[in-house]
């Protein structure tokens, strides 16, 4: 009978174990074929993909609206980023008039700005992400949520395979990513509203395109090669 393996993200540590890839490439060594989430996997477990995807999502369920807000949601962690979100907040609130809401919980909560909308867990967190302008989040999943809801993506990296994860990304210039928040923020005081307007349209129109029957259909692309 064939066997198929879908290859999602990465493990977390860096520099990756060798046994890591290893499995990866006895899997896929055993599988009749397999589906990439993400072009980085390619290059750091030299995985040789049959197709290549980023994920599905929902178009959006609640009124957009474009209010000064920096979003963040998910994990509150080194990891995922989000001191560096607190940072630029700090760093550039002031120049964008911004507020800060926060949906998620973790231990770099400590970080949090005494002045923002801390949330903790919530089971919508797309009803926030509708009211923003600019939504930090470093996950493929969030990064389709944003565009879908045109938000500005603004994301860091901690390492040379997030690093890739994100900058490997078909839209990667229509995001903002930056290896500190210093970095992100000297790039987003060097575009224009116009500019902004751009990237966010350009972002919309690909992730539009990425439905769930599309995800789907991928798939059962795959496994028709019996």
């Amino acid at each position: 009978m064939p066997t198929f393996v879908t290859f999602h993200g990465w493990e977390g540590k860096f520099p990756i174990p060798w046994k890591n890839i290893l499995v990866r490439k006895i899997s896929e060594k055993m599988a009749s074929g397999n589906i990439c989430i993400g072009d980085f996997i390619a290059k750091w477990y030299h995985t040789k993909p049959d197709i290549v995807s980023y994920g599905g999502v929902n178009p959006p369920q609640y009124p957009i609206s474009d209010e000064n807000i920096l979003f963040y949601s998910g994990r509150l962690a080194h990891d995922t980023g989000f001191d560096e979100c607190a940072q630029l907040f700090e760093n550039l609130k002031r120049k964008y008039r911004w507020k800060l809401v926060v949906a998620g919980d973790g231990p770099t909560r400590i970080f949090a700005p005494k002045d923002a909308r801390m949330l903790g867990f919530v089971t919508d967190p797309e009803k926030y992400l509708a009211n923003c302008r600019f939504a930090f989040t470093t996950g493929y999943l969030g990064i389709l949520e944003a565009m879908i809801y045109r938000k500005l993506v603004i994301a860091t990296f901690d390492n040379p395979v997030k690093k890739d994860y994100l900058e490997m990304h078909p839209m990667a210039s229509n995001m903002v990513i930056g290896e500190s928040s210093i970095d992100v923020g000297n790039k987003l005081k060097n575009l224009s509203p116009s500019r902004i307007d751009s990237m966010i349209e350009s972002a919309y129109q690909w992730a539009r395109q990425q439905t769930w029957e599309k995800f789907a259909n991928q798939h059962l692309q795959l496994w028709s090669r019996s």
